[in-house]
């Protein structure tokens, strides 16, 4: 009987009532409800998806595999909207005029982009990209056909809905970051509870799209890199999974590698995430936490696992 009391003073405090304060969230109702906002907003048009002739990028995503090609994806996003538009456009031409066009870029948003637009004045920002309407989305993504991939602080935020939003109706089939809900806290917000919300509904309106949509998780912004193994950073990579594909019913694709070198664990890793989660990746990352300001020494940091990414 003493033990059993015990125990149940241990569970207390992960039950329910005391994480939400009695809140009653209602899942399903706001997946419905972003379900329903899916009849006003869709996929808007978008050069990549009009060159490519497909309706999304994971339909992209599986042709090139059939082909056996390499995707190249590219991370861009000044602070400035009209840099931002020059650059979308010229690294797509210059690379393009090599034979090496970039196939999808990652937005660099900055992390104020989190907070609901109308509680944007006056707080922090900073330094990144910042699209303060939806028509800013689109002035962006309308600039190369380049897959547009609204991965950071879209998914997981209080401005969940209004950016995803904004980002299927300016062309964007790949939206994340879902690890970003577990791990990431916006300065002087602490609303868990409207933060789930938000992600909710905006994984409804996701869910409810005419056509099939991926959810981005970059594991190495959530729980999975405070693991010390990989079996249990693996492990999390399944509970996504169940989360996304099993109870809502979007394909969920993950993105690795900022923070390990080996190529052996590299390789083992990304064998064993094709096998429990076989939705096609997102992009795959270098160790991005190794890197300074000597070019020579980050390219051969990179070289000592990059063939091994390329074959796995």
């Amino acid at each position: 009987m003493t033990a059993a009391v015990r125990l149940g003073s241990v569970l207390d405090p992960i039950r329910r009532d005391p994480v939400l304060g009695g809140v009653q969230l209602g899942g399903r109702e706001l997946l419905a409800r972003g379900r329903a906002l899916a009849r006003s907003v869709t996929v808007g048009p978008n050069p990549f998806l009009d060159l490519h002739g497909v309706a999304s990028e994971l339909a992209f995503k599986r042709r090139t595999m059939a082909e056996g090609r390499i995707a190249f994806h590219a991370q861009i996003g000044y602070r400035s909207l009209d840099d931002s538009r020059r650059a979308y456009a010229e690294v797509h031409d210059r690379l393009a005029a090599t034979g090496a066009a970039p196939d999808r870029y990652g937005i660099c948003l900055d992390w104020s982009m989190g907070f609901a637009r109308a509680d944007r004045p006056g707080r922090p920002r900073g330094t990144g990209l910042i699209l303060d309407r939806p028509e800013d989305f689109a002035a962006l993504t309308a600039m190369a056909p380049v897959a547009p991939h609204f991965g950071d602080f879209v998914l997981g935020m209080p401005a969940a809905v209004e950016n995803t939003s904004a980002a299927i109706a300016a062309g964007s089939t790949t939206i994340g970051n879902l690890a970003q809900y577990f791990t990431f806290r916006l300065p002087g917000f602490s609303d868990d509870v409207a933060t789930t919300a938000a992600t909710v509904e905006a994984l409804g309106l996701i869910a409810g799209q005419d056509r099939e949509m991926l959810v981005h998780s970059n594991l190495d912004d959530g729980y999975a890199a405070w693991f010390e193994d990989m079996a249990s950073a693996l492990g999390f990579a399944m509970v996504e999974r169940w989360i996304v594909e099993d109870l809502i019913g979007v394909p969920l694709g993950h993105c690795f590698g900022h923070t390990y070198s080996d190529p052996v664990k590299r390789f083992a890793f990304h064998v064993a995430l094709a096998e429990v989660c076989p939705t096609p990746g997102t992009m795959l990352y270098g160790n991005t936490t190794i890197y300074g300001a000597d070019p020579a020494r980050n390219f051969g940091a990179m070289a000592s696992y990059g063939l091994v990414d390329l074959a796995a």
